[in-house]
Parts: structure tokens; C-alpha cells; sequence
């Protein structure tokens, strides 16, 4: 019996202290001030194989704010337009692959949108009909 209660104990305060040390990374990261979130978008109804991402990432002070097409050959060489929130942020030109990319910076001078819990993101063409689409 007492060889059970020391498993038991021994077990239990391997479980706590494994439970307790993931804490420390948090703060850790948090004391850096780095925080990045990923959404994923996807198709339309006009372009059900397109897809996508949108990622903010911040750094101190410092913000990106990147997002990316692909599986959209019939757009090849075409200008879409990136919006947040229904304003439009930038455009994206589809390369011959049917990929493409935008990459906005703060440290740059560019204009990084704010990002929030509900905000959402669109890749239209120039006459509006969306290609992708996501939502924070």
C-alpha cells in the first residue's frame, strides 16, 4: 500500500510541476511584446478554390500586417483589392502562379489596420465580386 501512495504522490507532483512551468513561458513571451495571430481565407462563390491568409504581427512598436492569395491562375495578372473592415488597405497584383501578397509595415511608414477580435478581411476583384474572405 505504501508503495501505491508514492507512485500516486510521485505522479501527481510530476503532473503539478509540468502544469506550473508551462506558466512561465507566457510571460516570457509577453515581456518581449511579440504577439502574431493567423486567420485563414477562404473561397468565394465565384472562386471556391481560392484561399488565403491574413496574419498581424507585433513587436513593440512595431507592426506588420501581411496578407496572401493563392489558387487563383484565372486572375493572373490581375489587381485585387485587400479590404479590413470594409476600407480598403492595399492592393495585391496575382502573379502567373495565381499567388500574390501583401505586406504592409509600420516601421516602414505604411499604415497597419487595426486588428481585432471580429474584424474581417476581403479580397475583391476591381469590379467587386469577392475571391477571399476571413474573420478574425
Amino acid at each position: 500500500m505504501n508503495k501505491k501512495w508514492f507512485v500516486i504522490t510521485f505522479l501527481s507532483m510530476f503532473i503539478a510541476s509540468l502544469v506550473l512551468s508551462s506558466f512561465a513561458f507566457a510571460p516570457a513571451a509577453m515581456a518581449k511584446g511579440k504577439t502574431a495571430t493567423k486567420i485563414r481565407l477562404a473561397g468565394s462563390e465565384f472562386f471556391p478554390q481560392g484561399k488565403g491568409s491574413a496574419k498581424i504581427k507585433v513587436v513593440k512598436a512595431k507592426s506588420e500586417f501581411q496578407v496572401e492569395v493563392e489558387h487563383v491562375k484565372s486572375l493572373a495578372g490581375q489587381t485585387l483589392n485587400v479590404f479590413v473592415d470594409g476600407n480598403q488597405i492595399g492592393t495585391i497584383v496575382v502573379n502567373g502562379l495565381g499567388k500574390g501578397k501583401l505586406t504592409l509595415k509600420s516601421q516602414r511608414g505604411d499604415t497597419v489596420p487595426t486588428i481585432q477580435a471580429g474584424t474581417t478581411v476581403e479580397i475583391k476583384t476591381d469590379a467587386g465580386v469577392l475571391v477571399t474572405s476571413g474573420q478574425y
